[in-house]
């Protein structure tokens, strides 16, 4: 767990909020995951997402705390 520790950006609060880019603050947008993000995924609940900023670019995972069910 520690090993990929590095390579995942901070929890971002739920799946279903909105999300923002760690590199520069903009909305980001969900994105296809590789294979390796599946992998991860087995571990950390994470998804790829992309920066909608054209000058940002930036793309990667973030770890996402899955939603507590209501009661």
């Amino acid at each position: 767990m520690a090993l990929l520790a590095h390579l995942i950006p901070p929890l971002v609060p739920h799946a279903f909020d909105c999300a923002v880019c760690p590199r520069c603050g903009g909305v980001v947008f969900r994105t296809q995951r590789r294979l390796f993000d599946r992998f991860i995924g087995l571990f950390l609940p994470v998804y790829r997402y992309r920066c909608g900023s054209l000058d940002c670019a930036w793309e990667g995972n973030l770890h996402v705390r899955q939603k507590s069910p209501q009661k």
